[in-house]
């Protein structure tokens, strides 16, 4: 359903009317494939902060509050921690799903990243339901599970915000070889951060649950770590390699203008 509210989103808002009204020529002189390109990213940068901003107060109460799943998502609420935590994770899950569909230049590494994370999502909820209420052992390994899945979708967004909005800003308002090899440089100083900061956070709460969790459970996450960290380290490199083709010619202009100066 989230999937078909992207496609409406694509075609009747985004695509019709409203990026030419923002963006004007830039926009509209586009090649349809970089047009095509061009909306996915703001529909991914909408459904990532969104999910971000969803899903961080049920990670904020669960892991520094001590609140349960199962606590009101507010004071007097019907709706719960773990249903909004849910839904945010399904946003994400609905982009992912949309992207394999309609991006044509994602990378078969993103795409692994997009299928693990699909299979994630949309095996835990279905899992955790059918368990008997009988076998607390296997419900605690189901939600030390849910407290992995939930802190990949939380630091996973912010990299991906980035990463669009370095796209747009790149295609539309950053112009000048200076402003664009500053604007690399920042985003790969934020991306290596987050990267170091996903894997440590993860690293600490696979520590924390190791013994309550399954075989399964353990090699699943170890697994799907590694391909997720494998993704944000290829952004990283993309950064970096963008970076470098920005600074390169301005520091050949640098030596030349040195070698210039040089006394005879």
């Amino acid at each position: 359903m989230l999937c078909v509210s992207y496609v409406l989103l694509n075609r009747l808002v985004l695509g019709p009317f409203l990026l030419d009204l923002i963006y004007g020529e830039k926009y509209s002189s586009m090649k349809e494939a970089d047009k095509r390109a061009f909306r996915l990213r703001h529909i991914g940068i909408f459904a990532r902060t969104t999910s971000l901003l969803l899903v961080s107060k049920p990670a904020f109460m669960v892991a520094l509050k001590s609140k349960e799943w199962s606590d009101p998502y507010s004071q007097g609420s019907n709706i719960t921690l773990g249903e909004v935590a849910f839904f945010s994770i399904m946003i994400t899950a609905g982009f992912h799903l949309f992207e394999l569909i309609f991006d044509q230049s994602l990378k078969p590494l993103l795409i692994i990243h997009h299928l693990g994370s699909i299979m994630v999502i949309h095996g835990f909820l279905p899992a955790l339901m059918s368990l008997p209420k009988a076998q607390n052992m296997e419900l605690n390994r189901a939600i030390s599970m849910a407290n992995v899945t939930l802190y990949w979708a939380l630091l996973d967004a912010p990299l991906v915000i980035l990463s669009y909005v370095v796209a747009v800003l790149r295609s539309t308002l950053v112009q000048g070889r200076t402003k664009i090899r500053k604007l690399f440089y920042i985003s790969l100083r934020i991306a290596v951060f987050l990267t170091t900061l996903e894997i440590l956070v993860i690293v600490y709460l696979g520590s924390q649950n190791w013994k309550g969790l399954s075989a399964f459970q353990r090699a699943t996450i170890c697994s799907l770590q590694a391909l997720f960290t494998g993704a944000k380290v290829w952004v990283c490199q993309r950064f970096y390699s963008a970076y470098r083709r920005q600074a390169d010619p301005l520091e050949t202009k640098a030596t030349r203008d040195a070698g210039a100066l040089k006394p005879e």
